[in-house]
């Protein structure tokens, strides 16, 4: 009874996940506008001007779309406890993990697409070809990558309210798995015995599982390795100089 139930709520859970799918939709148009178009405003500033930097279409926008994201949660909240078997089924659980969901998907890619660093040719020795790294690219990457989290992170923070969860604490806790799951799974290229499976992960989830991307590389696993790799590269003692003055 007890399988049979499970799978049921598995399924329920599928048809359910169109919701937060399409809240999160609506939550990379507010990310466009924070990030994008709408400009600070300033602590002091002359009536005259105020006009100038009201930016009610920006706000409009946003407003629109935290309207969208609130109606979506009313439907789901509306809903009550009920029994699919011998499983009792929350509402508003099931939001909050398909919420966890979407948001896993959305980091992890962002951690994979982002943390990836080519190399240029820089000449020959002994018939072997050089390649180094450039600085430059791998801050390019870095920033990149703290723009795109800093957005979800300020949108998602901005939508708690409307989507009744403590977002902060979901963002933190879904950031700190998904950055302890990969650590392991790279972990495992080194270990001889004693390797941790995907299915043996206990930062793994059935419900809010943490999706795994093909290596982009012949020697790292995930993106941790290859900003390991890259960091000792940035870093090799024979062509860098550590200079207190320049941090």
């Amino acid at each position: 009874t007890e399988y049979y139930s499970s799978e049921l709520v598995a399924y329920v859970r599928s048809v359910l996940e169109v919701i937060p799918v399409s809240m999160f939709e609506i939550l990379n148009r507010i990310i466009t506008v924070q990030t994008s178009q709408l400009k600070e405003l300033p602590t002091r500033l002359e009536k005259a001007r105020l006009r100038d930097v009201a930016q009610l279409g920006e706000r409009f926008q946003l407003a629109e779309a935290t309207h969208q994201v609130a109606v979506f949660t009313q439907g789901i909240l509306a809903m009550e406890r009920t029994f699919m078997g011998v499983i009792e089924l929350d509402p508003k659980k099931l939001l909050e993990d398909g919420i966890r969901k979407q948001l896993v998907q959305q980091i992890a890619e962002a951690f994979h697409n982002e943390l990836v660093f080519t190399v240029k040719e820089v000449g020959m020795l002994g018939g072997i070809t050089i390649r180094e790294a450039t600085v430059d690219e791998f801050e390019e990457r870095l920033l990149a990558l703290a723009t795109r989290l800093e957005g979800y992170r300020t949108s998602f923070e901005y939508i708690q309210d409307y989507v009744n969860i403590y977002g902060l604490r979901v963002w933190q806790e879904e950031t700190a798995r998904i950055v302890s799951y990969n650590v392991e799974q790279e972990c495992n290229t080194f270990l001889k015995r004693g390797v941790v499976h995907d299915w043996q992960s206990t930062f793994q989830s059935v419900a809010i599982p943490i999706p795994t991307f093909p290596p982009l590389d012949k020697r790292s696993v995930n993106f941790t390795g290859r900003l390991a790799r890259e960091i000792l590269r940035q870093t090799e003692p024979s062509k860098t100089t550590y200079l207190y003055p320049m941090s």
